[in-house]
């Protein structure tokens, strides 16, 4: 009889050790150059026992504040005549969590599970991990685009290790099906991204003509567009735009 009892308390001591141990081999290698992981373990704040699409269907949809860039006034005119119906854009509040904050590498590690619960195979694209390398990880917002049956994922960041003028640059990246294309711009407006009338995503980028200048302007901006093959094209440069005389035009 004390033969069994002590049997089964090994049993249920080496159960106990085995279910204890903390596992985290999804990510294991991914550099994350200056957003690097916390070396001590954390408490998982969502239950990974369920799936991906289970994990973020609750995930609440914020209003996007009004933006001010330079040129935006005059562009949002000129995109109501190229877009094809109405986009719903969406800021999704992908970061929130009850009573707490989510670590750089718990952002790092939900950003790619939510990226792959929106993809057709369940899996972000195989650049989607790289871009996220390069930028500064408690900066990004996500955004979410609807129209007419499609959808689209849109992430803005700021570039990790940014000094200089490359901080006032947002780093924007689109995510269609498996096509994903970057760019950067002044403007922190995701309505400079849209579906034309042909159902294909433009974006509208602006940038400084003359860095070393005043944040007076003049600006370049390019119209490009992604194609069905997933290349980036351009379809209107224009530089040194003054602002003020286009919205005259």
């Amino acid at each position: 009889m004390m033969i069994r009892k002590r049997t089964a308390f090994a049993v249920l001591c080496i159960s106990f050790a085995l279910t204890g141990c903390p596992q985290d081999s999804e990510n294991e290698g991914v550099g994350i150059n200056t957003n690097k992981r916390p070396t001590t373990n954390s408490t998982p704040t969502t239950p990974e026992s369920r799936s991906n699409k289970d994990e973020f269907l609750s995930v609440r949809k914020k209003r996007i504040p009004e933006s001010d860039a330079p040129c935006e006034s005059w562009l949002l005119q000129i995109i109501k005549s190229e877009e094809g119906r109405s986009t719903e854009i969406s800021e999704l509040a992908v970061f929130e969590v009850e009573g707490g904050a989510y670590s750089i590498g718990e952002r790092y590690d939900r950003l790619v599970r939510f990226t792959g619960s929106r993809s057709p195979d369940g899996n972000p694209p195989a650049d989607f991990r790289k871009w996220l390398d390069g930028m500064q990880l408690d900066t990004i917002t996500v955004f979410e685009f609807r129209a007419d049956g499609r959808s689209a994922l849109v992430f803005r960041s700021l570039v990790s290790g940014a000094t200089g003028i490359s901080v006032r640059y947002l780093q924007w990246m689109v995510l269609s099906g498996k096509q994903m294309q970057g760019f950067e711009s002044l403007s922190s407006n995701p309505q400079m991204i849209f579906w034309d009338k042909e159902e294909q995503i433009n974006f509208y980028s602006i940038i400084e003509s003359e860095p070393q200048a005043n944040a007076g302007g003049p600006w370049d901006i390019t119209h490009s567009r992604l194609s069905p093959s997933g290349k980036s094209e351009v379809i209107r440069a224009e530089r040194k735009v003054d602002c003020k005389a286009s919205r005259q035009r």
